[in-house]
């Protein structure tokens, strides 16, 4: 089946969008959202749940939700 990916199709995590703002050469958009669930299918709020810290890749947030349920599908290697 195809068809077009909407974020929270299957996890029910969604954003509700704050504001959305066009740049002066009107070539690119910020949009400001609200976080109703996580974003990352690891578990954390975003997927950029990692920061470069002394020369190593160290977790810099804490999970918001338990993937296994929400992601079955989802192979959890780590």
């Amino acid at each position: 089946m195809r068809k077009v990916w909407q974020k929270g199709d299957s996890s029910e995590h969604r954003r509700r969008i704050k504001s959305i703002r066009l740049d002066c050469r009107g070539s690119g958009l910020l949009l400001a959202v609200e976080p109703m669930g996580g974003a990352c299918k690891e578990g954390y709020e975003s997927c950029f749940y990692r920061e470069w810290r002394e020369g190593k890749w160290v977790t810099a947030e804490e999970k918001v939700f338990d993937p296994e349920p929400v992601y079955p599908e989802y192979a959890f290697s780590h």
